[in-house]
């Protein structure tokens, strides 16, 4: 019986030790990074592979995009003809905290590439950790800025958990004084050693002005 209690006693202090565990994370990716993307909704279902490539510019990451395959369609329409993206290439620049460093100057993307990087806090997080981030959603032509809420919920050795809340801001309304909403909900897997997102699954609400949508985009890594 006091075996047992002890091997409980020390399974219990393991399990705090993990929950409490913290960690400072960057945004460091470098090489090439493949990343297969699935988008379902109501709306139309995509489906693409992003080739990027990564250049350490300072302080600064170059990511450079390359549309690998792309392509989409809908019930009532069929393909909708996003084939011809592919081969489309374009850089983004992070800071090394995975803040956008280009936004005097974004570049049209089919896809984007805020959903592929979690911005992080400049001090140490653990499980239940909270921040926020302010990220542009240029060029979309609907909205002007994402408010960002993270909560981290996992710090492993080989993987940190960090659920995300993102509402996309307009300041343009319809003509019916309605505004257009966007709205991804879910959790990013991303590797602690270079705070690469290696697999998400959001969640999307969205009200197009006409009628409400909702379905799911997800993230992962080839």
């Amino acid at each position: 019986m006091k075996i047992i209690y002890l091997i409980l006693s020390f399974s219990f202090f393991l399990s705090c030790a993990q929950t409490e565990k913290e960690i400072s994370l960057e945004y460091r990716p470098s090489g090439t990074i493949t990343y297969q993307y699935d988008m379902n909704s109501k709306l139309m279902n995509m489906k693409g592979i992003l080739k990027t490539d990564y250049t350490k510019n300072g302080d600064l990451v170059d990511m450079n995009v390359e549309v690998v395959s792309l392509s989409a369609d809908s019930d009532d329409q069929g393909d909708l003809g996003y084939g011809e993206f592919a081969g489309q290439s374009y850089t983004r620049i992070y800071s090394k905290y995975g803040a956008s460093a280009d936004l005097d100057n974004v570049p049209t993307q089919i896809v984007n590439m805020e959903l592929f990087v979690v911005e992080f806090p400049k001090t140490a997080i653990k499980a239940g950790s909270k921040w926020k981030s302010k990220k542009t959603a240029k060029p979309d032509m609907f909205f002007d800025y994402i408010d960002t809420e993270y909560t981290c919920t996992l710090v492993k050795d080989d993987v940190v958990i960090v659920k995300a809340v993102m509402n996309f801001v307009s300041s343009d309304k319809l003509s019916s004084g309605m505004k257009l909403t966007r709205k991804y909900d879910g959790e990013y897997l991303i590797n602690p050693k270079n705070g690469v997102v290696t697999n998400a699954k959001l969640y999307m609400d969205m009200f197009s002005g006409f009628t409400k949508l909702d379905g799911s985009f997800e993230i992962r890594m080839l």
